[in-house]
């Protein structure tokens, strides 16, 4: 197992130290120099929401049998860059200038390819915190009309996520 891949990004908790010990002594074996950086943990509403999008992304993709990044870039498509730029017409002509002249599925591979150019979900850069929230909303309506019934982990597994720190 390649344990430095592993800490690019875990909540240090007195469960996870044991595994955090031992990547650091693989390190130390393998004779590399490696740097750790130890960050607050984010536990924000905004944290969680970006967390469950993340891992409702992973359930709509299992459901409809899509490839990992369809469904995050079909849900940015269809409500997350209107919600951002609802109130930034800069970035709003931004994106369009992106996406204009280009097929449906043209626009899912810019922005699967591109993710980060059309930022929905960033702790900074992103939506606000009612904006996320209207987000999931969409996402967890659209999805429903269309038989995939989408989960509500616990608090606990969306702090876990990877994704809530981004």
């Amino acid at each position: 197992m390649d344990y430095i891949g592993y800490m690019k990004n875990i909540h240090i908790t007195e469960q996870t130290l044991p595994e955090i010990t031992m990547a650091i002594q693989v390190a130390l074996d393998a004779k590399k120099e490696y740097q750790i950086c130890i960050t607050a943990y984010d536990k924000s509403l905004h944290a969680r929401q970006r967390a469950l999008a993340c891992i409702w992304y992973g359930q709509i993709e299992t459901a409809l049998g899509e490839a990992v990044g369809y469904a995050e870039a079909y849900c940015k498509l269809h409500w997350g860059l209107g919600i951002r730029c609802r109130h930034d017409k800069d970035r709003g002509e931004m994106f369009n200038a992106m996406l204009d002249g280009h097929s449906y599925e043209d626009k899912l591979k810019i922005i699967i390819k591109l993710s980060d150019m059309f930022p929905v979900l960033r702790a900074k850069g992103g939506l606000c915190v009612e904006g996320q929230a209207e987000y999931l909303q969409c996402i967890q309506r659209h999805f429903a009309e269309q038989g995939v019934i989408l989960t509500s982990p616990r608090d606990d597994d969306l702090l876990y996520c990877r994704e809530a720190n981004k």
